[in-house]
């Protein structure tokens, strides 16, 4: 059976997002301003270093990435493709993570002592303070989001893993329902995020689902709109890092903050899908090989 074709420009973009997140809790365990501390019309600049922005964009990719490799095999069959789509994507977050958690617990208890001064912010500078218990550990193996302090989380930064696995599970039926039935879709998604708030991020999952469905018909066909689409989704995914310039009566609740990132995130990609220049820019070596140790 054919593989899927494989997208090296996502490859490239992950591994810019990944380093977007080390640079954000770099400045986080330094309290350093970061671009914040330059002019007010720099602040769009502050994406490339922020973390939430980074995640928005990743689960995004993810939709993208797990609907096309499902739907690019043939004879695609919710019955003959869920278990082992599910059971690859266990091996593929939670596989590392456990081996990553078991680490973590082998420094704590026996390298670790304290931080060192430099390190004087964030959630990283009360890592490891409380010893975790073996039902802590258990908790957090099984990817169970326990209401643990900072100093008790032995990986704090979890949470996206949770969030990525949980929402694995949905995919396949997502995708089916998709492919039946796009306004059914959507008034699920709809329900789901909005009406029954289950889970928000379910939205960023749902436009890269739409992407790789229907990526031929949302491509921009004009340069100047597909310029502009990458314009309007670079201001909407850096919307934290600009909205500390607004006053506070103008500024977005946390949670409408996510949506306008993850739609900034989808329209970014679909303007990417539609520029083989701009990928082929993102295909170069360098970047690459960024995206390809991004995981590890």
């Amino acid at each position: 059976m054919a593989e899927p074709e494989r997208f090296h420009f996502i490859d490239s973009l992950r591994g810019l997002a990944a380093l977007a997140v080390v640079l954000s809790h770099l400045f986080s365990i330094r309290s350093l301003p970061g671009l914040s501390a330059l002019p007010p019309w720099t602040a769009p600049l502050g994406v490339m270093h922020d973390g939430f922005a980074a995640v928005a964009l990743f689960f995004v990719l993810s939709g993208f990435v797990l609907t096309h490799g499902l739907v690019s095999r043939p004879g695609f069959r919710l019955d003959e493709t869920w278990a082992p789509f599910l059971l690859s994507r266990v091996i593929r977050i939670w596989g590392p993570f456990a081996a990553a958690l078991v680490l973590s617990v082998f420094a704590q208890r026996w390298i670790y002592t304290s931080w060192p001064a430099w390190i004087s912010g964030g959630s990283i500078s009360k890592l490891w303070d409380v010893p975790a218990s073996a039902a802590d550990f258990a908790r957090q193996l099984f990817l169970v989001r326990p209401t643990l302090s900072e100093a008790q989380r032995l990986i704090p930064q979890d949470w996206t893993l949770t969030v990525e696995l949980n929402l694995s599970f949905c995919i396949p039926f997502l995708v089916l329902i998709a492919r039946e039935t796009l306004g059914g879709f959507w008034f699920l998604c709809f329900s789901l995020v909005f009406l029954l708030r289950v889970h928000g991020f379910l939205a960023d999952f749902a436009m890269g689902i739409m992407l790789a469905l229907h990526g031929a018909k949302l491509r921009f066909k004009d340069p100047g709109a597909t310029a502009a689409a990458a314009l309007a989704g670079f201001l909407l995914l850096s919307a934290r890092a600009w909205q500390g310039e607004l006053p506070a009566s103008l500024q977005l609740p946390e949670r409408w903050l996510w949506y306008v990132m993850g739609t900034g995130a989808a329209l970014l990609l679909a303007a990417l899908l539609s520029s083989p220049s701009a990928r082929r820019a993102l295909e170069r070596p360098a970047f690459r090989r960024l995206g390809h140790i991004s995981y590890s």
